[in-house]
């Protein structure tokens, strides 16, 4: 997998989803253990004990080859999260939220909204989809940078104002932040 794009993910809130403990202290213990060995993967993967991002020395025999390790799945992967910034409980989104402090560092977070205004809406959770658009535009924002998140090639028959927001890969510049790999342009 090259490229992962999440909406509204509730995986900012993994600490309270999917770890043990009464206390948020505790909670946010056992994620951070929880990722150091691995079984939350991250990007970039969590490197410990002389280990690489992808592989590992088994210990026995002394002289055994490098192997993958399962915390490598994001190592070679840019992951674009796009969310809803949240104002005042149940404006924005509250399921959805920045993942770089919790996932890692080379998630890059894209605040969304879908008025050029830059306003959230009332429980914008349910709007990822949402290509309706007011004052006759032809695209609401929050689709054109999930189209620049994925980058694909026929963006114009999708969404035709996107055309102008999204490079073609051959060739073109890369957004700030992101790395040409070999001639494709990468997120």
């Amino acid at each position: 997998m090259t490229d992962f794009v999440t909406l509204g993910s509730a995986l900012v809130h993994a600490a309270y989803l999917m770890c043990k403990g009464a206390t948020e202290k505790e909670l946010t213990a056992d994620l951070a253990l929880r990722k150091w060995e691995r079984e939350y993967p991250t990007c970039p993967p969590q490197m410990r004990d002389g280990d690489g991002l992808l592989t590992f020395t088994p210990p026995n025999p002394p002289d055994a080859p490098r192997r993958f390790h399962q915390g490598g799945m994001f190592a070679l992967t840019r992951w674009t999260n796009l969310y809803f910034p949240m104002s005042q409980v149940l404006w924005g989104d509250p399921i959805g939220g920045p993942l770089k402090d919790v996932f890692g560092e080379a998630i890059e977070d894209i605040e969304v909204y879908t008025e050029n205004s830059r306003v959230a809406d009332f429980f914008a959770h349910i709007k990822y989809w949402d290509i309706k658009c007011k004052g006759g535009r032809e695209a609401p924002p929050h689709i054109i940078e999930l189209c620049k998140a994925i980058n694909l090639e026929d963006v114009d028959k999708i969404v035709p104002a996107a055309k102008a927001a999204v490079p073609s890969s051959a060739g073109a510049p890369t957004s700030p932040g992101r790395e040409t790999l070999g001639g494709m342009t990468g997120h």
